[in-house]
């Protein structure tokens, strides 16, 4: 028998490792089975989230909806599928979701996006904050003000239903009034 070739993304290279060696486990197996491939990938996901974020507790759907606020909208949504398929695929229940059907039935793409989302979440999470670190760290003495520096201000955002961090608006100063003292009191103009 030949080797299959793999056409799932390979783990991204800042995956802790408990999570990359359940991520590759899924890549092997899903080539030969979706459903040991997504059962596998919500663990793999799973394990990422308790190394990277230790203080999201609870249901993992309870995890991932606690990240809302920090990753795209895509992500979260892509998350939170790859969490209902492995769900269904480990439990065997209910097969005809037709989300479920959709991914053990076809190509693997649909799989592979739901994996490749794994990385997407070590990229946004892990990667991307570290090389931050790094390239802030090289600023010369007097650089840009440190992150605690700069005013912010929560704001309820409606459309997510989260609190959001942005910057302070600037104040604007409003032109002052000209104020006389005239004979019969106080006028503005």
């Amino acid at each position: 028998m030949f080797p299959q070739a793999n056409p799932f993304p390979m783990g991204h290279s800042a995956m802790p490792s408990n999570a990359a060696e359940l991520y590759e486990e899924a890549r092997s197996v899903a080539v030969v089975s979706r459903r040991a491939g997504a059962a596998l990938g919500r663990a793999a996901l799973e394990s990422l989230l308790g190394e990277v974020r230790p203080q999201f507790t609870g249901r993992l759907d309870d995890r991932i909806a606690a990240l809302q606020p920090e990753v795209s909208l895509g992500l979260w949504q892509i998350l939170s599928v790859l969490r209902h398929t492995g769900n269904k695929a480990l439990h065997g229940s209910d097969i005809s979701d037709g989300l479920v059907t959709v991914v053990m039935d076809d190509d693997g793409s649909t799989l592979g996006l739901l994996l490749g989302a794994i990385n997407d979440l070590v990229e946004e999470l892990v990667a991307r904050p570290a090389q931050a670190v790094e390239l802030f760290a090289l600023l010369p003495e007097g650089g840009l003000p440190t992150p605690s520096a700069r005013p912010v201000c929560l704001r309820w955002s409606l459309q997510r239903s989260v609190w959001t961090r942005s910057p302070r608006p600037s104040r604007q100063r409003r032109p002052r009034r000209k104020v006389e003292m005239g004979a019969e009191g106080v006028s503005a103009g």
